[in-house]
């Protein structure tokens, strides 16, 4: 549905929003991105909340691995995820930390 240029534009980091110890947290069209200190994404991802619901899907491109998470829970959804990643870590420890701060 997105022109190949417009798609690249999606799935690019635009703005920083954190900077945090060894990563930056960035925003994009719609995704934000964890993006170490040599510019390479750790992750992208895209959160919500809604009453008595919560979402998150995150991709993991050096590992090309999808997660996805949904709650029937407005807060049921981090822990999990928070879970998730720190056993794809445990494979990668180069990761590092997720850059979400719901745990």
């Amino acid at each position: 549905m997105l022109s190949a240029e417009l798609t690249e534009q999606f799935l690019t980091p635009q703005v920083l929003h954190d900077r945090r110890a060894d990563y930056g947290v960035w925003c994009g069209y719609g995704m934000e991105f964890v993006v170490d200190d040599y510019g390479r994404v750790r992750n992208s991802y895209k959160d919500g909340v809604n009453a008595g619901a919560s979402g998150i899907l995150r991709y993991y491109p050096a590992d090309q691995l999808d997660v996805v998470v949904l709650s029937n829970s407005e807060q049921g959804a981090w822990a999990t995820v928070e879970e998730i990643h720190r056993l794809i870590r445990n494979g990668n420890p180069a990761l590092g930390d997720s850059g979400v701060g719901f745990a």
